[in-house]
């Protein structure tokens, strides 16, 4: 029966519809994910090669100065007093402005060590990023779509002749012309309305005709 096959085409369709916007829904939300994800990754990168950067220029510059004063080491009256006023200061970069009683050979020995980093390192002294890593790595390998659309491949919904939602018994189908009961009682007092007029139209011609004829 052709409203059947209307009837399964229509629920394939609706179906794939669904499927389809499904995919588009996990793909846009994994991309945007990924994206972000990685400009996160590349910030803390960046952020890393500042900090580092900015840590050798004042290393660099505390070593000039104790080269000036020619404090080659600290000493240890220095590192006590160092110690004592860098607890009782209330400044967070106070023990940057002393850095020079460290002496230039610490100074220029880790200001040596930041600068022979190799480039990859970062990510060995940014904070979080093994955790970032692994979950772009989880991202990259997501695999619902292909599951999806394999599941989609195997379905009865990519073939049309193999498509059945319903089981229909055609043999069994039988069709009834659908009627109003309403409709059909006005059709009725119509009908004898009609007849009654006749019959008294009827009535009236005979015996007028009989009248006539007497």
């Amino acid at each position: 029966l052709r409203f059947i096959d209307i009837a399964q085409q229509n629920i394939q369709q609706r179906n794939l519809v669904s499927i389809a916007n499904l995919s588009k829904s996990i793909e846009i939300n994994l991309a945007y994910e990924i994206e972000a994800l990685k400009a996160e990754i590349q910030n803390d990168k960046q952020t890393y090669f500042d900090s580092v950067n900015q840590r050798i220029a004042l290393l660099n510059e505390h070593a000039n100065i104790a080269r000036t004063v020619n404090q080659a080491s600290p000493s240890q009256s220095m590192s006590i007093n160092a110690t004592v006023s860098t607890s009782q200061s209330d400044e967070p970069d106070h023990a940057d402005k002393n850095m020079f009683m460290r002496g230039y050979k610490a100074l220029e020995e880790e200001s040596r060590l930041l600068k022979n980093r190799k480039a990859g390192s970062w990510k060995l002294f940014m904070p979080g990023y093994n955790e970032k890593a692994a979950k772009l790595r989880e991202l990259s390998s997501d695999r619902r779509l292909a599951r999806l659309e394999s599941g989609l491949n195997l379905s009865p919904l990519s073939d049309a002749e193999r498509f059945t939602p319903v089981n229909f018994d055609e043999n069994a189908l039988s069709t009834k012309p659908a009627g109003s009961k309403r409709l059909t009682a006005i059709l009725v007092t119509l009908l004898a309305a009609v007849l009654a007029s006749l019959f008294v139209l009827f009535r009236y011609y005979a015996r007028k005709r009989a009248a006539g004829t007497a």
